[in-house]
């Protein structure tokens, strides 16, 4: 594009002399050459799918995945983006699209186990600060790539428990559906004394629109439920929080992420905003979130990993809030206490890699987190801004035979707000 545009710009120069009659000729010459070029960059007739390696993975979830229905034409570029997302589908940890014979695609792929016990545990302030899970996810159920988990968890000082079911997200043509079920039993403290317990229970469905190629933008748009109540006050009085939140959700996601199990790369920007009502207090529930990861792999075991998060919520009523804790957003900051109207959340990870056997890695991890927060009172008001920081080291055991599974152990110390050692036991990289 750039040589076309000065093509452009120069056609109103004068080309009389010697000098510049050579230029124009000069940029004529390299003009065909691009267009040359850019001619046998053609697409290839394919008229059949050929599949190997696959012992449980249905041809239709491949099939699903490619960039039109057989026969069609499928360009060199087209079959660099299917291995992409028959990686990202996270159930292979080798896939390769090649044209063989006259119209022949032939897919080879080597599959992971996918049926996977997990497990979680956290420290805390206290005892009843400890975060505990456990479940298990089924990432390709009945062949078919879509994943269904269930798992039970001691979070947020109270029981939880979640069934969720999904789609792949790389249907070309037809999208996916998404669905799931929950329970949360939640304490809420504030510095002031005021402190209680919410339980509630949701139901939510949501339909993925088709990922064309040639796109990089994916949507999906969703309506959920949820019942809620006060089920124990500690201290002062809690808002009104009996009743039903009714909502929809807009997402959309730019997609150019490649995942890898040691050095994964690109850029995925997670968009989504939530419009919602809290009946029968006719109280607004509105909110926006953004979640940007990306991935500088130097190697293919060395990579640099930065996560950044946004989110707001309308205020009024702590019980819709956003939470920042040890789980997902800052390591070592105390979990299920600081309810926030707004958070910004980034965190950096260096990771290095070491082969140790066909298909098990070991990978060290250096990193840091840290936090802007805008926290809430008792009564939904927003206080004034705070920060959190911390940094550490971990270590992880990779078995990429395994779909999803890293065990991992961090170590980290909490260097704002207050000086505090932490540490985490998983089975998921932290980001």
């Amino acid at each position: 594009m750039r040589s076309h545009r000065n093509i452009v710009r120069s056609s109103h120069a004068p080309v009389c002399s010697r000098s510049g009659w050579l230029a124009g000729l000069a940029r004529a010459v390299a003009l065909l050459a691009v267009c040359s070029s850019a001619a046998n960059v053609r697409a290839d007739r394919v008229a059949a799918l050929r599949v190997e390696g696959n012992e449980r993975t249905e041809v239709a979830a491949i099939e699903s995945v490619l960039p039109c229905a057989l026969p069609c034409e499928i360009g060199a570029d087209e079959r660099l983006e299917l291995e992409r997302r028959l990686y990202n589908l996270a159930i292979f940890d080798r896939a390769e699209a090649r044209l063989v014979e006259p119209d022949v695609l032939r897919v080879r792929v080597r599959e992971r186990w996918t049926l996977i016990p997990f497990a979680t545990f956290s420290t805390g302030e206290s005892a009843a600060d400890l975060f505990i899970a456990a479940g298990v996810t089924e990432y390709n159920l009945l062949g078919t790539a879509s994943s269904a988990e269930v798992s039970a968890s001691w979070e947020q000082r109270g029981p939880n428990a979640a069934v969720f079911w999904a789609d792949h997200d790389y249907d070309a043509r037809a999208g996916g559906f998404w669905a799931g079920l929950d329970y949360t039993s939640s304490s809420f403290r504030f510095a002031d004394g005021h402190a209680w317990y919410r339980d509630a229970g949701g139901a939510a469905l949501g339909w993925k629109l088709p990922f064309p190629y040639g796109s990089s933008l994916r949507w999906s748009v969703s309506l959920a439920v949820s019942r809620e109540a006060i089920t124990r006050v500690e201290g002062g009085n809690p808002p009104v929080s009996d009743g039903t939140t009714f909502g929809t959700t807009l997402g959309l996601v730019f997609d150019r992420y490649s995942w890898r199990d040691l050095a994964p790369s690109g850029l995925s920007v997670d968009a989504s905003v939530t419009t919602a009502a809290f009946v029968p207090a006719a109280e607004p529930r509105h909110a926006v979130e953004l979640t940007a990861l990306g991935a500088l792999a130097a190697t293919d075991t060395t990579v640099l990993m930065v996560r950044a998060q946004a989110g707001a919520v309308t205020a009024g009523n702590p019980n819709h809030s956003l939470l920042l804790g040890s789980v997902s957003e800052v390591r070592g900051v105390e979990d299920a206490f600081h309810r926030n109207r707004a958070q910004l959340v980034g965190n950096l990870e260096l990771r290095q890699a070491l082969r140790i056997a066909e298909r098990w890695a070991l990978q060290g991890a250096l990193f840091t987190d840290a936090a802007w927060f805008e926290p809430f009172d008792a009564r939904g008001v927003p206080q004034s801004p705070l920060q959190a920081c911390s940094a550490g080291a971990g270590v992880r055991l990779i078995p990429t035979l395994l779909a999803e599974v890293v065990l991992r152990i961090d170590v980290a110390r909490l260097l704002w707000p207050k000086d505090s050692w932490f540490w985490q036991l998983a089975f998921n990289q932290f980001f």
